[in-house]
């Protein structure tokens, strides 16, 4: 199990890294295959979907409701 320190490496790698793809149409387009292939195309009744943080802004600003 990695210590505190690694953790906290390991997550600001990946909010860098998510941060600089967050315009990747490809990387996006896999993303939607796996959301409907899990979640379904989410048109049911009461079925909100939200966007993929780093979609339209970087993480660690609060997404929108489409």
């Amino acid at each position: 199990m990695p210590t505190n320190k690694e953790q906290g490496s390991m997550i600001r790698r990946y909010i860098i890294w998510r941060n600089r793809h967050a315009d990747d149409r490809r990387l996006h387009t896999a993303i939607d295959r796996a959301n409907v292939a899990c979640h379904g195309t989410g048109k049911a009744a009461g079925h909100v979907r939200l966007p993929v943080s780093g979609r339209r802004r970087a993480i660690g600003v609060q997404a929108t409701r489409e």
